[in-house]
């Protein structure tokens, strides 16, 4: 745990000097695991991506709270069944009648609220699936991967400066592309959420899948990070024991993404932070975070 400095400094009353401190600044560093949440798959065929993941060490400052976004999984939706609700962490829409996955949204800590600006860490959402059997691309990483083909192209990939690109639409910042309208009934799947959001596929028959999107790392607030790129249906940072299924992109024919997750771990049994669950296994202290909220230091 780092401390600030103490200072000293004198003032002057009624002609006395008095020598005043300064309260030090108690400033922690702990270890922080995301994943990005999976995408939806095809409503009839079509495998969506897994999230990806990411890790760091992050210097908390005790007068900063810290805005924790959650990636909704992706919804595979059913013929003439619409776009649904957008899922949290920016998962892009499938088409307006349905038929395709819905991309997952990215998990992701900020400094105050969820800007791209106020970034520290960032772990991207999987792309959609198509109804036709084209598979989503799995989210960042550094980049997403890009969606299966259709008759058009899948949607790209996010990367570190960009959304990935699409005919029907490109990915945003914090954002994946949304299919639009449905064409023939194609079936496209959506872009998932990320730093840049993953590229919408196409409706056009066959349709084409999402791309995946992309993490992040403030490399001012960060140190010791590492970015996985999800593959296939799986997560990334698949093996680790903290992930408890989060980041799995949905199997072809109706089946959902599995939502995101987001754990900081400091040493030690004495509560350092407030926010999430908190549990202690003997060695390390856990404050786990299955849908949004925000961190502080205790």
């Amino acid at each position: 745990m780092a401390v600030n400095s103490v200072y000293n400094s004198s003032v002057s009353k009624g002609g006395k000097f008095f020598r005043t401190s300064k309260v030090p600044s108690r400033r922690i560093i702990v270890r922080v695991f995301l994943w990005g949440a999976g995408g939806a798959g095809g409503y009839n065929a079509g495998n969506a991506g897994g999230g990806g993941a990411a890790e760091a060490d992050v210097e908390l400052d005790p007068d900063t709270s810290y805005a924790v976004v959650i990636g909704g999984g992706g919804d595979s939706r059913a013929a003439g069944g619409g776009t649904g609700t957008r899922p949290a962490g920016g998962g892009g829409l499938a088409g307006t009648s349905g038929y395709g996955g819905q991309g997952g949204g990215y998990t992701g800590m900020f400094v105050g609220s969820a800007s791209q600006v106020n970034a520290v860490l960032i772990a991207g959402g999987g792309g959609g699936g198509s109804w036709e059997g084209a598979a989503g691309g799995a989210g960042g990483g550094t980049t997403g991967a890009a969606g299966g083909n259709g008759a058009i192209s899948g949607g790209g990939g996010g990367t570190q400066s960009a959304g990935g690109s699409s005919s029907s639409q490109a990915g945003q910042a914090l954002r994946g592309g949304d299919c639009g309208t449905s064409g023939d009934a194609g079936g496209g799947g959506a872009g998932g959420g990320g730093y840049w959001g993953g590229g919408a596929g196409t409706g056009a028959n066959p349709g084409s899948a999402g791309g995946g999107g992309s993490g992040y790392y403030n490399p001012t607030l960060t140190s010791n990070a590492t970015l996985y790129s999800g593959s296939g249906r799986a997560a990334g940072n698949n093996s680790s024991l903290l992930r408890n299924n989060a980041g799995t992109g949905g199997a072809a024919g109706n089946n959902d993404g599995s939502p995101g997750r987001l754990v900081v771990r400091y040493l030690g049994a004495t509560q350092l932070c407030n926010g999430g669950t908190v549990t202690y296994d003997g060695t390390y202290t856990y404050h786990t975070f299955t849908s949004a909220g925000t961190l502080t230091v205790a």
